[in-house]
């Protein structure tokens, strides 16, 4: 009798670990998934912003281009009368 009772306390405590080990996996995978979600919304935020640099960037290099165009057109219509002093 003595070791029936033995082992039925055996089985109990047993359970009573698998069953704290199994809420502990629970618990990790739960962390884990809001973790990874956290991730996911991040890697979007910093997607978004460079897209939006992205764009600033486009702005900024087609302001490059005119000005370039623009000093060009002034260069080549100018005698260098506005680059040189007439002596008289």
């Amino acid at each position: 009798m003595r070791t029936c009772v033995g082992t039925k306390i055996e089985i109990l405590v047993k359970m009573s670990v698998a069953t704290n080990t199994m809420d502990a996996i629970k618990k990790k995978m739960q962390a884990m998934k809001l973790e990874k979600e956290n991730a996911f919304d991040k890697a979007d935020q910093l997607e978004q912003k460079l897209n939006e640099q992205k764009i600033v960037f486009e702005k900024v290099l087609f302001l490059i281009f005119v000005i370039i165009v623009v000093i060009k057109i002034i260069t080549s219509n100018c005698s260098g009368e506005l680059f040189t002093p007439k002596f008289q």
